[in-house]
């Protein structure tokens, strides 16, 4: 049986595969490589998107990785990011597109575009 707990404390820092492979040095600049894959060449796949847009995105995406899961605040991210509301909620969806985040809607309030944000990376 694997010590999971053991274990624990360095899966939070460097993450699963492939990554835990790497040197420790290397996973934040690996992963931030892959950010930047996804953001500047992935996403341009994705209907209407613009690639001048990923600098905004990446913007936001720093903002929400720093504080989540929680329940988006969409007007304080706007504030923060300098992003418009909607730009905001638009944004969302392109990155859970990107399967980088993941939005989850509470069933008895489905009506709301989003209720709790989680992080993919």
């Amino acid at each position: 049986m694997i010590p999971v707990f053991k274990h624990f404390s360095s899966y939070l820092k460097s993450g699963f595969y492939p990554y835990f492979l790497e040197p420790e040095r290397d996973y934040l600049s690996t992963l931030e490589q892959v950010i930047r894959t996804v953001m500047e060449t992935d996403l341009r796949f994705i209907e209407n998107f613009d690639i001048a847009q990923s600098k905004k995105m990446l913007t936001l995406l720093k903002v929400i990785a720093a504080s989540v899961p929680f329940k988006p605040n969409v007007s304080k991210i706007s504030q923060k990011t300098g992003l418009h509301r909607q730009t905001v909620l638009q944004y969302f969806q392109y990155l859970e597109k990107a399967r980088m985040i993941k939005l989850v809607n509470q069933p008895e309030r489905h009506i709301r575009p989003t209720s709790w944000l989680i992080i993919n990376l």
